[in-house]
């Protein structure tokens, strides 16, 4: 399944809606694509933090995830009115904040915001408040009340603040991922457009072409360069190698095919096993090349066959050649 068709079944996916085939292809995507593994880990975060504060509201329950921690009513009301809760269940959740850092944060921020609340209140109403007939008794407790369901309902907002630092992190190393993934593309686009263009000068043109045989001057068989003619229009050069490759080489060896201008750096390479240069020499004697004329301008060369290993090794095989255009 491609990224946007698992995008677009995403959320179905993750309600439990797609079964099948295609949720075995989803989870198979999530496994490899870091984009939609994030999305849903937040809305995983996101569906969490909504069953809290329902919960909280409806006064918890035994199916929700996070019940081993107490409910979001019983840290508000344990770090504004403890008394509240009982003997029973403010021991529980006073030994539960001093084992668990993220319960206990939660306390400091909702005794903070409780303090903030508090302060805003004016003294002449909290001094009235004192008074156990006094009126303003129920406005204190309902702006208590109110304090609190504000807090509830804001949860889910501290679960994103949270959570937030971390999405945004992902969010930049995808960009970085995603400008790398474009500037490949860019890459392989500019290549098939060369490759198409060397295709297209190959159908445009036609003749008969030779097919030079280099053979290594080390055997001395060769003792002047081969000149190889390039016609007008010749989209590629063909040339043809007779190497002897060591005795003990075994089939999966790495041998590397270069050539370099008459003292400079490589022009052209190609990497082959021992074992494909061995059956290239029992079907046609030779192993036979295709140059790009755009790689070969009037000049020497020199093709090379290297062993596998360091560079600087002793080539196996060295011929000599002259590139000149009609």
């Amino acid at each position: 399944m491609n990224h946007e068709r698992a995008a677009e079944l995403l959320t179905e996916f993750l309600q439990g809606r797609v079964a099948g085939v295609a949720a075995e292809e989803i989870a198979a995507h999530l496994q490899g694509c870091a984009e939609c593994a994030a999305a849903a880990e937040t809305f995983r975060l996101l569906k969490e933090g909504a069953a809290e504060t329902v919960g909280a509201l409806d006064g918890g329950g035994a199916n929700d995830p996070q019940s081993q921690h107490p409910t979001t009513e019983e840290i508000a009301t344990f770090s504004i009115v403890p008394k509240r809760l009982g003997e029973s269940s403010m021991l529980r959740v006073r030994a539960h904040i001093e084992t668990c850092g993220r319960c206990a944060e939660e306390v400091e921020i909702t005794r903070g915001a409780a303090a903030l609340t508090s302060s805003a209140v004016p003294a002449s109403v909290k001094s009235a408040a004192r008074g156990s007939r006094s009126p303003w008794r129920g406005i204190h407790t309902l702006a208590l009340a109110a304090s609190i369901g504000a807090l509830l309902l804001a949860y889910p907002a501290f679960r994103g603040l949270v959570d937030l630092p971390v999405e945004t992190e992902n969010a930049a190393r995808l960009n970085e991922e995603t400008a790398h993934l474009r500037g490949e593309a860019d890459d392989l686009r500019r290549s098939l457009n060369r490759l198409r263009e060397e295709a297209d000068r190959s159908r445009a043109w036609s003749g008969a072409v030779p097919l030079p045989v280099l053979t290594s001057r080390y055997r001395g068989a060769q003792s002047e360069a081969t000149v190889i003619r390039v016609q007008p229009g010749q989209p590629f050069v063909p040339i043809a190698v007779l190497p002897v490759l060591p005795s003990g080489a075994a089939a999966g060896d790495s041998f590397t095919f270069e050539i370099r201008r008459e003292g400079g750096d490589p022009v052209w390479k190609l990497d082959l096993t021992a074992g494909r240069i061995r059956d290239e020499l029992r079907a046609s004697k030779v192993v036979t090349f295709l140059i790009s004329t755009a790689t070969l301008s009037a000049g020497h060369y020199e093709l090379r066959l290297q062993a596998g290993g360091p560079t600087e090794r002793e080539p196996i095989f060295v011929a000599p050649f002259r590139v000149t255009i009609e």
